[in-house]
């Protein structure tokens, strides 16, 4: 039974690969000049470079994630979670924050694109390290921006659940729904006078993607169930459907804005297309036992474990690469800064992540366990019946 084993490696493996993708996506629009990007992501080998729908995956993971302990327990404390979400977000965080300060410093010139250009003030640097306000991720680590949206909705994880647990499925996604349809409008409407990545709108929006995960992982066993009994041939077609969901953010984008559209408005409303997308493959990725089989290779594995510090430093070594060597062809740089990132990503994984996790566990099991004395704030939540449930 899914709900009996202790740990999915399954969709650890989904998040490295998700992970390599970002890094394959900024290899071919940052250092390819964008022209190479373009070709891939109008191609059948986009989902090898859909950054923007592996990010959406990180968002949907991180909700079937943390919606774990809720689903098992009907009381969850919520200061070993945010302990836990500290160490494991904001000590990686501030590493990767440090090192692309020292190396901006070291490395002027020349210019790369509109990256590490701007002046860097108290105020810039503060937010960015406090992972606060609406902070312009340009000045040190851009991909910086998903991490302020996960720890302000970690902060509010415990108000999801309380929908999650309450409410039947389909309430559930309406509510989330509506979430994602305010956030979309206000961005549209106050666009010009907020961050494009890092807004409170935007949160709003992917606050949806961590309520359909944790709606995946409260009905996982029933959703194992479905697919067992669905015959090979509909599996495939469903598969197929859900790659095809997954990848086609950029074109879909792109047609929308070729029609009229505008530019923000089809950018974040195809992200919608790309959650039916993910959905189809975390479930397909536990519940089809040839897919875990191929999602438990050793290699994938291994990049599911530094997913985390692959993402947070890859973009320092490709700017870094591209101011050493600013006439060097994308061809030798790309496959640089993959074997780089992968580097640098294990070391900081063995030497500053796993650490930091450890640490947050150690304090969340030594000293902030339930309990009179502790230090805790617990949200309690009635776990109805199955009937009610769905």
């Amino acid at each position: 039974m899914l709900e009996s084993r202790p740990r999915l490696e399954e969709l650890d493996s989904i998040r490295g690969i998700a992970a390599l993708t970002v890094v394959f996506y900024h290899c071919a629009t940052v250092v390819g000049g964008g022209a190479l990007g373009v070709y891939l992501l109008r191609s059948p080998f986009a989902i090898l470079i859909a950054g923007r729908s592996a990010v959406i995956m990180f968002f949907m993971l991180s909700g079937f994630v943390l919606s774990l302990p809720y689903h098992r327990a009907t009381k969850v404390s919520y200061s070993r979670l945010m302990i836990k979400r500290i160490f494991r977000l904001y000590v990686p965080y501030l590493a990767a924050i440090l090192t692309a300060l020292l190396v901006r410093s070291l490395f002027k010139h020349p210019q790369v694109l509109s990256f590490w250009i701007q002046p860097i003030t108290p105020k810039a640097l503060w937010q960015d390290l406090l992972m606060i306000g609406q902070n312009n991720q340009m000045y040190l680590d851009p991909v910086t921006w998903s991490l302020t949206q996960e720890m302000r909705i970690s902060i509010l994880f415990p108000i999801l659940m309380f929908i999650v647990l309450r409410f039947r499925w389909e309430k559930t996604l309406l509510i989330g729904f509506l979430l994602s349809c305010t956030g979309i409008v206000y961005h549209l409407i106050w666009q010009n006078s907020v961050d494009l990545y890092t807004n409170y709108f935007d949160t709003l929006h992917y606050i949806m993607m961590f309520m359909v995960g944790a709606l995946i992982a409260r009905n996982r066993s029933n959703l194992g169930r479905l697919f067992t009994h669905i015959a090979t041939p509909t599996k495939v077609v469903v598969g197929i459907f859900g790659l095809i969901c997954y990848s086609v953010h950029d074109y879909l984008s792109w047609k929308l804005q070729e029609y009229g559209y505008g530019t923000l408005g089809p950018f974040l409303l195809t992200d919608w297309v790309v959650v039916i997308g993910a959905a189809i493959l975390i479930v397909t990725a536990i519940t089809n036992k040839n897919v875990s089989r191929t999602l438990l290779f050793p290699p994938f594995k291994f990049l599911g474990k530094i997913s985390y510090s692959l993402y947070l430093f890859h973009f320092i070594v490709i700017l870094t690469l591209m101011k050493i060597f600013p006439h060097a062809p994308f061809y030798i740089i790309d496959p640089c800064v993959v074997s780089i990132s992968i580097l640098i990503g294990s070391i900081a994984h063995y030497l500053i992540e796993s650490p930091s996790m450890k640490l947050g566990k150690l304090l969340t099991a030594k000293h902030y366990s339930t309990g009179k004395g502790s230090l805790e704030l617990s949200v309690s939540i009635k776990l109805y019946g199955e009937s009610e449930r769905r």
